[in-house]
């Protein structure tokens, strides 16, 4: 489709917003994956280590656990405008079609 000076794929776009859900979900994973295996292992530190490393696990889980948000939201926000501009797209073809 070809509006003015720019050009939108549907198929990419659609690829685009399964990539960012697909990326979300494997990071996700791999947060509680790496969760899994640390807290199975912790049991073994010692005293300042311990309490530091969870300190900073907690503050890198939680800005990690930003960016699958970050990629829903994208995603969401891609296939709103795929939808809208597809939806617009079509009525378009059909009324010119009819004059």
């Amino acid at each position: 489709m070809a509006l003015g000076q720019f050009t939108i794929s549907f198929a990419q776009m659609e690829a685009t917003v399964g990539r960012a859900q697909q990326q979300s979900q494997q990071i996700t994973e791999l947060l509680d994956q790496m969760n899994r295996t640390i807290t199975a292992q912790r049991e073994h530190w010692l005293g300042s280590a311990a309490d530091e490393f969870q300190s900073t696990y907690e503050w890198c889980r939680q800005q990690a656990l930003t960016l699958p948000q970050s990629l829903d939201a994208a995603g969401r926000t891609l296939a709103t405008v795929n939808e809208g501009t597809s939806s617009t797209e079509s009525a378009n073809a059909t009324r010119f079609a009819q004059r």
